[in-house]
């Protein structure tokens, strides 16, 4: 990892809800868990939306606001998916102020919940970089 990115993108196997069937977005269990989750640590969530290829939803913890995906990509050799990004219009500005502290704050909280979850397999944490670059190596066991 380079620059003190943080690695806000995690791929891992899990036994969460995967038929596609029915026009039916898997992972619906794994984003309600995840919400709820987060909304106990002290995040404000929205509901969940199913934009037909990944679960997403807003958070929220003070002035920070991101935007949660989930996904499953087995065609990728990856599993499910996890994406957390800056919301529109704010990551240029949190990145020319220095401050990744939300970020770090949320893909910590993700990894936490994501470690003590028993259906939870081999999470492996990517930064944008590393996901995209199929020559990168193959994650990292933390997002830090």
């Amino acid at each position: 990892m380079t620059g003190g990115a943080v690695r806000d993108h995690v791929a891992f196997a899990g036994d969460f809800q995967r038929d596609r069937g029915a026009g039916v977005t898997p992972g619906r269990d794994l984003t309600t868990s995840l919400r709820v989750r987060l909304t106990q640590r002290g995040w404000a969530c929205g509901d969940p939306r199913d934009p037909a290829h990944a679960w997403q939803f807003d958070c929220r913890r003070g002035r920070w606001r991101a935007r949660i995906n989930v996904g499953y990509v087995p065609e990728e050799g990856r599993g499910w998916i996890i994406v957390s990004e800056v919301a529109a219009g704010l990551g240029r500005l949190l990145r020319r102020s220095g401050h990744q502290e939300g970020l770090t704050l949320l893909c910590s909280a993700v990894h936490a919940l994501l470690s003590f979850d028993p259906r939870v397999r081999t999470v492996r944490w990517f930064t944008e970089q590393e996901w995209d670059d199929p020559a990168a190596p193959h994650g990292a066991p933390t997002p830090l």
